[in-house]
């Protein structure tokens, strides 16, 4: 499992906005659970609002276990469902601010201790019109990415999985850049 955490203290406050950069930028799996418990009362509780979620945005192959989508029994999705996913979050103002921003800092709510999140997606500095979406890498899954990109007036989506496990961290990048090719020429 990727050790990626943002190192919550028990008795640590913040505000959401702020953990939600932490996810969503540095893929912070303790601020999954951390936002998870805040909001549902526990990991549990909250993968089955997941899974509602799922469920009504017609993801039929998506089973979540987990707020953080690491390795585990049960956790599952697929391409057309994280599409799917992608295309709702894309609706969102709040999430596309998140998704574009190269850096973030923020403090705990007592402002004792201040963090900096960096965007790990290279892809918003290599396409126009690129709008980014989420990385991500687990022992199972290997090198993930979802993303979308503005096309002469159309969104994009892509979603590759399992494209490489280390030292291959670099090729979902080409994969990516092949799938949009492919769709700007194919699709209108």
């Amino acid at each position: 499992q990727p050790r990626v955490r943002l190192g919550v203290q028990a008795e640590q406050r913040f505000y959401l906005r702020d953990l939600l950069y932490a996810m969503m930028l540095e893929s912070d799996n303790d601020v999954a659970v951390v936002v998870a418990e805040g909001i549902a009362g526990s990991e549990e509780a909250f993968a089955k609002r997941m899974n509602e979620k799922a469920k009504e945005l017609g993801m039929t192959k998506t089973y979540f276990v987990t707020p953080n989508g690491l390795d585990r029994d049960g956790n599952g999705s697929c391409a057309l469902d994280l599409a799917r996913l992608a295309q709702y979050a894309l609706q969102n103002d709040a999430f596309l601010k998140i998704i574009a921003t190269r850096d973030y800092v923020f403090s705990d709510v007592d402002g004792k201790v201040t963090y900096t999140v960096t965007n790990h997606d290279a892809f918003l500095t290599q396409r126009k019109g690129a709008l980014g979406i989420k990385t991500g890498f687990t022992g199972a899954a290997g090198y993930c990415f979802v993303g979308a990109s503005w096309e002469e007036d159309r969104e994009l989506i892509a979603v590759v999985l399992a494209c490489g496990w280390p030292p291959q961290k670099t090729k979902k990048w080409e994969d990516m850049r092949t799938l949009f090719e492919y769709g700007k020429e194919q699709f209108t």
